[in-house]
């Protein structure tokens, strides 16, 4: 949520020593996530994020996929890539087949305070 001076000036401290001046609109700072992917069993729809592993790329940069540390998504969920742009994403797991998923758009919300639209994805892997 931005905060607009005067009120940031809370949030400034003291607005000379930081540079806060009036109508300045404070952000807090982006999780810089692109994707959040539920990785589950197609037949059962247990989870299989313990043992799944990933990848979001975008063009020649790739990002390893890690658990949700924040608790913005359930425990079932690896988040990855840091920026705007088209991803494929790949998740593996022991026993399953690879999946991915191709042309995931990631873009900028509007606004104030411009983040990343983090794009869920449902990854349903097949046993092997």
């Amino acid at each position: 949520m931005p905060i607009r001076m005067p009120e940031a000036a809370v949030a400034c401290g003291a607005a000379i020593l930081l540079g806060c001046t009036e109508g300045q609109v404070l952000c807090a700072p982006s999780r810089g996530i692109a994707v959040a992917v539920d990785v589950r069993d197609s037949a059962s729809s247990q989870s299989l994020v313990r043992n799944a592993r990933g990848v979001a790329l975008v063009g020649s940069l790739s990002d390893s996929l890690r658990g949700d540390v924040v608790s913005d998504f359930p425990d079932t969920v690896l988040v990855g890539g840091a920026g705007v742009g088209v991803y494929e994403v790949r998740v593996e797991a022991p026993g399953y087949e690879p999946w991915s998923a191709s042309n995931v758009r990631v873009r900028l919300s509007g606004g104030d305070c411009p983040d990343l639209v983090i794009q869920p994805l449902t990854a349903r892997l097949q046993a092997q």
